[in-house]
Formats: C-alpha cells, sequence, structure tokens
C-alpha cells in the first residue's frame, strides 16, 4: 500500500514539473545567467562623454571607456587619485566636472580641463561648498547648494541657491532665489534657445541663453520631477517620480505618456536615447523602480520602460507609450525573460549608449544601484544583460 502511494506521488510530481515548465516564471528561471562579477562594482555614478571618451567613477575611482591599440573600446581606471567619494560627473565642450563628497559631508565641484589625450592639464576647486547636485546642458555647468542661515545648521535653517558657470569662467553666477526655495535641482536641458532645469518638489524653471541670474518657472509644472532629456527634435521632455512623461516649453507642460496610474511603476530620473547604427533616435529609456519608497531590494519590477520615437524626426512617435524590454515594436534587447531575469531586478540609476565614435558596437551601459555597470553584449552566443567584466 505505501509502495502505491509513493508511486502515486512521484507520479504527480512528474506531472506537475512538466506542466510547470509553461508557466512563464520557472521559464525565466530556466533563462536566467549566472551574474558575472562588474569589473566597475559598487554604486556608479552616471555616465558622461567627453572629447570621444566615456567617463563614469564608483566610491574614489574613475573609470573611462576608449579605444585601445586593437581599436577596440575597454574600460580602464583613470589615473586621477581621489581622496573624497565621487558623488556625479558633468561635461560641457571644454571641461569634465566632478562632485566630490568629502570626510566632513561637504561636497564641492572639481573641474578638470584635458589635452587631446586626454591627459589632465590643469584642475580647479570651483569656490562653491554644501553642493547638493551638479548638471550640465550646452557649456554651461548649473550648481545646486545648500545654504544655511544660521550657524546651528538644523533641519529648518537652510534652503537651497541654484548657480551657473558658464565655459571660459571660474566664477560662478547666482540665481536669484528667495530663503523659502528648498527645491533641489536634478536635472538640466538646452533645446538650442532656453535652458530648462527641473527640481524634485517646485516644478521646472528656465532661463535664456547665456543665462542671466534670472529663472522663470514654466506655468504648470510645480509637480515633482527626476529627470530631463532634450530630444533629436529639440523637443525637451521632462519626467515626474510617478512615472508621466511631460513636453516641456517656456509657456506650459503637456502630458506625453506615463509608466502607468499605479506607484509600483514610478522613475527614478534615469532617461536615455536609444540609437539605431545609422544614427537615428529610435527609443527613449526610463529607469523604472518598484515603488516611492527607494529600495535596493531586487524584484521584478525595476530596471527600465522604453518608448518609441520617431526615427525620421528624432521626436515621440504618436501613439507610443511605455513598454516593457523587449515586448513592444522596437526594443533595446533580444528578449524580454533573459532580461527581467538579470538587470530587470536591480534598480538602474543611469542609462546610456556608447557613441559610434569610441564603441562601434554602441554597447548599451547601466549604471545599477549596488552592483556596479552593467552592459547589454553577446555572451555564450547570445545577447544579455549582464555585468560588465
Amino acid at each position: 500500500m505505501k509502495k502505491t502511494f509513493f508511486t502515486s506521488l512521484i507520479f504527480v510530481l512528474v506531472i506537475f514539473l512538466f506542466s510547470a515548465c509553461d508557466d512563464p516564471v520557472f521559464f525565466r528561471v530556466s533563462q536566467a545567467q549566472k551574474i558575472r562579477d562588474a569589473f566597475i562594482g559598487g554604486s556608479p555614478t552616471n555616465f558622461v562623454v567627453f572629447k570621444k571618451v566615456m567617463y563614469v567613477a564608483s566610491g574614489k575611482s574613475m573609470y573611462k571607456y576608449e579605444k585601445n591599440d586593437q581599436d577596440k573600446a575597454e574600460w580602464k581606471r583613470w589615473g586621477e587619485t581621489f581622496n573624497d567619494k565621487i558623488v556625479s560627473l558633468a561635461v560641457t565642450e571644454e571641461y569634465l566636472y566632478a562632485l566630490l563628497l568629502g570626510n566632513s559631508g561637504s561636497a564641492k565641484v572639481r573641474r578638470y580641463t584635458l589635452d587631446n589625450d586626454n591627459n589632465v592639464t590643469d584642475r580647479t576647486d570651483v569656490a562653491l561648498t554644501d553642493v547638493q547636485s551638479i548638471y550640465s546642458a550646452g557649456n554651461v555647468l548649473f550648481i545646486c547648494v545648500r545654504i544655511y542661515i544660521n550657524s546651528h545648521k538644523t533641519n529648518n535653517s537652510y534652503y537651497y541657491s541654484i548657480y551657473h558657470l558658464q565655459d571660459g569662467s571660474i566664477s560662478p553666477t547666482l540665481f536669484s532665489t528667495d530663503k523659502d526655495f528648498k527645491a533641489v535641482l536634478n536635472g538640466a536641458a538646452f533645446d538650442g534657445t532656453n535652458y530648462y532645469l527641473c527640481t524634485n518638489t517646485a516644478g521646472i524653471f528656465y532661463a535664456n541663453d547665456p543665462p542671466g541670474n534670472t529663472l522663470t518657472s514654466v506655468d504648470g509644472s510645480s509637480v515633482g520631477f527626476t529627470g530631463i532629456i532634450t530630444l533629436d527634435d529639440d523637443t525637451v521632455v521632462a519626467i515626474s517620480r510617478g512615472g508621466t512623461l511631460y513636453k516641456i516649453t517656456t509657456d506650459e507642460i503637456t502630458s506625453i505618456s506615463s509608466f502607468s496610474n499605479s506607484s509600483h511603476r514610478s522613475n527614478n530620473g534615469s532617461l536615455a536615447i536609444l540609437r539605431n547604427s545609422d544614427g537615428d533616435s529610435i527609443l527613449l529609456l526610463a529607469g523604472r523602480q518598484e515603488s516611492l519608497t527607494y529600495s535596493t531590494t531586487a524584484g521584478y519590477t525595476y530596471g527600465y520602460l522604453e518608448l518609441q520615437l520617431d526615427e525620421t524626426t528624432g521626436g515621440i512617435k504618436d501613439g507610443a507609450s511605455f513598454t516593457d524590454p523587449g515586448r513592444g515594436e522596437v526594443s533595446s534587447i533580444q528578449s524580454y525573460d533573459t532580461y527581467v531575469s538579470s538587470l530587470g531586478k536591480n534598480p538602474v540609476n543611469h542609462i546610456i549608449q556608447a557613441p559610434y565614435e569610441i564603441d562601434e558596437e554602441m554597447t548599451l551601459f547601466a549604471s545599477t544601484q549596488q552592483y556596479g555597470v552593467w552592459s547589454y553584449r553577446e555572451r555564450n552566443g547570445k545577447m544579455e544583460w549582464n555585468a560588465e567584466d
């Protein structure tokens, strides 16, 4: 009787296992690859491109992605020694900037001048302290600084000021703000005529080119934003924390598309344009996190989403909506299942596609929250997201 029972149990288990193969979860597990240890580990910064070299930093180290003697792009550690943690990077036509966080908790901006061989010819610290963020657009660096009202530095005794620093100058210019301004700068864009700055709580502001000392608020943009970018048709779009994408002009903002109505699909600020081999923009990529409460816990709703662009104009394609990678008409990847079992489980801080002049493969890179730099490459005969080894 016991033998009959166990035989029946084994039969049921075999039937269950075969039937489970049709379950998407089991299929995704079968598609999962062993994740490589990242060459650039930790929590990397944003990527920037300066003089045909791509840069990223992690901790107190900077890395550059450039062609080697065999004309193949590879990562190398940058020779400059940093005593402070590198928080973020920015570039203009003439300079590379790094936001450095010291042991005292105060951050400063350092400017680098590089020659044509990318050797440092000059380094200068910008005369500002307690810097919160830096972003560049055109030939202008925008700097957000915390200003304390008194020496006690209590939670409510500060406000934020925004400065701009143009190429050719070392003295930043202050935009006029008042002591009630509590918003942090988290993005900058340029449409050829105006500069647009997005903030986490006070909406979007614009300034003329060249910027003076006045910032003007864009009507209706009082919601919190996480990122902003200029498309190839010079349209400026910004994305809110809740994942709604807006078209921005000096007069108004217009909703274009959104992740969904659920807070489980919110944006973390990363925006990037994906191009085809001809250089045409085909997708807007937007980083995603599971909830409004930021977490580094692995889940299946991190990674990024895709929005199709018009290859002819470079703007948003009519009727386009955000889709998961591998699920849309046009995609940055070949397989949704390999994506969702790899990068799709990780919060992504920044995304970039290497320009053709640096990397003829135009490799797509992602800076993850705590597992280093990842890339989308051919491995073991198929394309997959994995750590950059």
